[in-house]
């Protein structure tokens, strides 16, 4: 591992993210299924993940039904939606049907939830600004006589 990479993995771990989440999830209804990623932003997803991770902001994403238990039409397998992802938020991704017979499908966002280990960089600045603030109560104070 070169010394570049060693400088830019503490970088990379401390940024802040996004998740997009598409597991077996509580489903809402019936006609509530499970979908895969397959593109962000017109990137290929080929991982095979129920998760990814993105950066915050507007992104374009695109999401398939061709593994989902649900009996979508075959040319109708990828749909896609834009999502704004926060700093430091999960999203819940499914497909939704109308009903169990019917073939054309919509991407929908459940929910979302914080990541808790995730620190925005607003959060970080004040930890900080807090640090430095810690560390000038812990110096002896000089006499002014």
């Amino acid at each position: 591992m070169s010394m570049n990479m060693l400088i830019l993995l503490p970088i990379l771990a401390t940024a802040p993210y996004a998740m997009i989440e598409t597991r077996e999830i509580e489903k809402t209804d019936a006609n509530n299924f499970q979908v895969r990623p397959r593109a962000v932003d017109g990137k290929a997803y080929w991982d095979g993940r129920d998760e990814m991770k993105i950066t915050p902001g507007f992104h374009f994403v695109e999401m398939t039904a061709e593994k989902s238990g649900m009996k979508v039409a075959k040319k109708n397998h990828d749909k896609s939606l834009y999502l704004k992802a926060k700093p430091c938020f999960r999203y819940f991704v499914s497909g939704q049907v109308n009903s169990a017979l019917d073939r054309d499908w919509t991407v929908r966002v459940l929910g979302n939830e914080r990541i808790l280990a995730c620190k925005t960089k607003e959060e970080t600045e004040q930890e900080k600004i807090d640090k430095k603030a810690k560390a000038k109560e812990k110096t002896p104070k000089e006499n002014n006589s």
